[in-house]
């Protein structure tokens, strides 16, 4: 009998795991994984899976499924969101346009976790910037120019 994704994935069958996702619709993949990984989020194996197939074929919209699984079901991990922000300027290089990025970075900029060193007040108000001349009424960029205060962050 065939293994499901998940149990192909858990028993770190990644080959077998990697051809199940190529025949499945990505954003039927995409919903199952994160919540996989909400309900084991002690277990890092779905974000390995997913450096896995980045691997494989880097491509935007697998960094941004694994920045997707760093900052929600597995934010609680020391460096969560460090590597959430390599996904998200990776996704960005493939996909530079791309507002939502733009505004993940907005929002890993006022992560504490992240020392001041890794994303500075300068490239957020420029980013938040960038995204009010193609988008004049984003709120997350309006919203961010308006009311972001610095905050005390954690050094390296």
């Amino acid at each position: 009998m065939k293994n499901s994704l998940r149990e192909n994935i858990l028993n770190v069958n990644f080959l077998e795991a990697s051809k199940q996702v190529e025949n499945m619709d990505f954003s039927k993949f995409e919903d199952e994984i994160i919540v996989w990984a909400f309900e084991d989020n002690q277990d890092i194996i779905f974000y390995t899976f997913m450096c896995h197939l980045i691997a494989k074929n880097e491509s935007e919209p697998l960094h941004s499924l694994a920045c997707d699984l760093l900052c929600h079901p597995l934010c609680h991990i020391e460096g969560a969101y460090k590597a959430a922000l390599y996904h998200t300027q990776e996704a960005l290089r493939l996909d530079p346009s791309n507002i939502g990025h733009k505004e993940m970075l907005l929002f890993l900029y006022t992560c504490p976790d992240l020392p001041d060193e890794l994303l500075t007040r300068e490239e957020s108000l420029e980013t938040a910037a960038s995204i009010l001349k193609v988008d004049p009424e984003n709120q997350a960029a309006r919203s961010f120019i308006k009311d972001y205060k610095p905050r005390k962050r954690r050094r390296r």
